[in-house]
């Protein structure tokens, strides 16, 4: 076996072609977008390059087939406000072969090791939370939403033999809405609102720089005792939300107000993830007109 570095478009498509052979014969596996993940790892499209660094890793098997990739990243802004420098891994995909894992691992670490990290966090993004964060551990029979991460069972396990450890859980819900208590929590809502003189605002993108504004400032005070917390932006919320303009229903993103103040706040949007089923990653004006079936 080998391990390379992704540098150009012949080592970036063995990246991608990892995950043919990991999900070959997992059924609610959907590809993420090809593109979407590169833009993680270029300087143009992410600005945590800005101040950070990130390479990215295939192993080649015996017969010189791809069988695991990884990154590792480190932003060394976020870690002059630490007590401890961090790094971070990501991307890990391997298939069920611990020697392949061991290898991708200690290539990782090592390059992390090198830019002084002293602790390493992962499975995470290079970036912002908002997608390709988390170690899947319940829910294999799900799809993933989208931009969200997918894992064989067998990973936990690997994570575990290299010394990482539980700290934080991502979990995805699914539910019938049809067993909602609709009229229950209406009830309960119409109180809070009377005794606290509440109000709740959908998005409106013509006042999308106050609803930006507002939102950071919930999420800060409801986040802002996290260990590790990195405060959000309101820029970066308006880019969000415009980025999401084409599919987000504005009555599923709402900031909820006391006394004229935010409060708290919900934003939901459509999972666009099962029309990329049939896509393998790559959006083509024919695997494109699924959206218009």
């Amino acid at each position: 076996m080998q391990v390379i570095t992704v540098n150009d478009r012949k080592t970036w498509r063995l990246f991608h072609r990892v995950l043919q052979e990991v999900y070959r014969h997992t059924p609610p596996y959907i590809f993420p977008l090809e593109k979407e993940v590169e833009n993680v790892f270029d300087p143009n499209k992410n600005k945590a390059f800005e101040r950070g660094e990130a390479q990215c890793y295939v192993l080649l098997d015996e017969r010189r087939r791809p069988a695991g990739r990884i990154a590792a990243f480190i932003d060394h802004a976020r870690n002059e406000e630490q007590a401890f420098k961090i790094g971070g891994i990501g991307y890990f995909e391997c298939v069920h072969h611990e020697d392949y894992a061991d290898a991708l691992f200690q290539t990782a670490e090592a390059y992390l090791k090198s830019k002084g990290a002293v602790l390493i966090d992962g499975p995470i993004n290079f970036g912002e939370r908002d997608k390709f964060w988390g170690l899947l551990v319940k829910g294999y029979e799900h799809p993933p939403l989208y931009q969200e991460n997918y894992h064989p069972p067998y990973y936990e396990a690997l994570f575990l033999k290299h010394n990482y450890r539980p700290f934080e859980q991502i979990l995805t819900y699914k539910g019938d809405s049809h067993q909602i208590p609709f009229e229950r929590m209406r009830a309960l809502a119409e109180r809070v609102r009377t005794r606290h003189k509440g109000t709740v605002k959908p998005l409106n993108f013509r006042e999308i720089d106050q609803f930006a504004a507002d939102f950071s400032v919930v999420y800060n005070a409801a986040f802002g005792g996290f260990e590790h917390f990195k405060p959000i932006r309101a820029a970066q919320v308006k880019t969000i939300m415009e980025e999401a303009k084409a599919i987000a229903d504005p009555q599923l993103a709402c900031i909820a107000y006391i006394e004229d103040q935010p409060a708290g706040l919900i934003a939901l949007y459509p999972d666009v993830n099962p029309f990329l089923k049939y896509a393998k990653g790559r959006l083509t004006p024919w695997s494109t007109l699924i959206f218009f079936i």
